[in-house]
């Protein structure tokens, strides 16, 4: 199960661009409800678009088409093509991608101008424009569609081909309060290490200031973590200063490079609770915990709309490639949504084999997004290439670091986008 595959889909783009014909296939993929708004709205009104705009007014149509949207994108598992204007009205837009899951067909001009003749007697907006006057806007609309999960080139494809290529990105990504894992530059992740709920306020008053796109809460530095309201009081004060940024949940064991142990029950029942107060995005587990620990942790997780990343972490050695990968095989197939991978490099060469085995795993096996690093100053190098060999989450330091090798955020921040900027 992967909670957020189950939103609804919401599919934009300028008129024209495939949104019916692309939403009616993948919406057959899956097996959903296909809606097309426009034409919900024209078996309402009982005459086509173009009329409604003649005999009604533009903001009737507006009006009901923002009522429409908000309704049926808060829904589960529907498939949703929306007008080429929609999204100009900002609660739309807001609403869709707070609820759903926006992809964004993006298609060039020269290729629309070449299917204007199949589409103009039916959008109002064209009549009695020039292809200038289409032209503007055409490229006014590109920045309405800025704001998307999902951006899908429709150049040289065939619908089926756009479809699969949907289907292909929607496996290997998650989407959170707006942050999409596994697509484009990695997502920088920065820790909290406070002892005291003071020192964990004053994290994250300055996290506020520097660009990360997820915390991570090490509650395993936390005096005191073996008390649950206390660790629940401390998650609503993180919240009130951060309530929109994705917030990892982890206790790191000592044996895998954390601050203390807890037994296998007060594990357990600790990130039980943190699922439960639905104040955490993402709960960590340790891959080598009794795997009906793991089990129920995934259930207990998924049944409250929480992520599950399923981690591991050697701070003595590198394994093989073939152990790497394994592993990360078998964090995906325990049924969380991101496995995790850390480990020490001893050589150059170790950091190669972790990059190899990443490579491997995102081209051969994986079905959604992985975390993968090597540690250390030799490893640094994959914490800023994870888009080149598929690591989805890099850490960065904010104040203090939580493992060796992390970069601070804003110079990570630099390095990720001259990376991106050249692929």
């Amino acid at each position: 199960m992967n909670i957020d595959r189950e939103k609804s889909i919401v599919f934009i783009g300028f008129m024209g661009a495939g949104k019916t014909t692309i939403g009616k296939l993948v919406a057959q993929k899956l097996n959903r409800e296909f809606i097309d708004i426009d034409e919900e709205i024209e078996k309402e009104f009982n005459i086509p678009v173009s009329h409604i705009f003649k005999e009604f007014g533009e903001k009737v149509f507006r009006d009901r088409e923002k009522s429409l949207i908000t309704s049926l994108s808060q829904q589960k598992n529907v498939i949703i093509s929306v007008g080429g204007g929609a999204f100009l009205q900002e609660e739309i837009k807001k609403v869709c991608l707070s609820s759903s899951i926006v992809i964004f067909l993006d298609i060039a001009f020269e290729s629309w101008k070449e299917r204007l003749n199949l589409i103009i007697d039916s959008r109002p907006v064209l009549q009695g424009k020039s292809i200038e006057e289409m032209q503007e806007l055409f490229y006014n609309r590109q920045k309405v569609y800025a704001d998307y999960h999902l951006k899908i080139q429709t150049e040289n494809k065939n619908p089926e081909e756009i479809a699969n290529q949907i289907l292909e990105k929607m496996k290997k990504t998650i989407t959170i309060k707006g942050i999409t894992i596994g697509e484009g530059t990695p997502k920088i992740c920065t820790p909290m290490v406070g002892r005291s709920v003071s020192e964990l306020k004053n994290e994250a008053l300055h996290i506020k200031t520097i660009d990360a796109d997820i915390v991570e809460w090490r509650v395993d530095f936390f005096e005191g973590v073996e008390d649950f309201l206390k660790v629940k009081e401390a998650l609503k004060e993180i919240r009130g200063i951060l309530p929109n940024v994705p917030l990892i949940f982890t206790f790191r064991s000592e044996r895998e490079g954390g601050e203390k142990e807890l037994s296998n029950q007060t594990y357990l029942e600790l990130n039980k609770a943190a699922a439960e107060s639905r104040m955490v995005d993402i709960i960590d587990v340790e891959q080598f915990y009794d795997e009906g620990i793991v089990k129920s942790l995934i259930e207990t997780a998924h049944s409250n709309d929480v992520f599950v990343i399923i981690s591991n972490h050697d701070f003595e050695k590198t394994p093989p490639k073939d152990e790497i990968v394994s592993r990360l095989r078998k964090a995906q197939e325990l049924g969380g949504d991101i496995p995790k991978i850390a480990v020490m490099p001893r050589n150059t060469g170790d950091v190669l084999t972790l990059l190899d085995a990443t490579n491997t795993m995102k081209e051969l096996y994986a079905n959604m997004p992985i975390i993968t690093m090597s540690m250390a100053g030799k490893g640094v190098i994959s914490r800023i290439a994870g888009e080149v060999f598929g690591s989805a989450i890099t850490f960065g330091a904010a104040q203090k670091a939580s493992a060796p090798g992390q970069v601070p955020v804003d110079d990570l921040r630099k390095v990720l986008e001259i990376l991106h900027s050249n692929l």
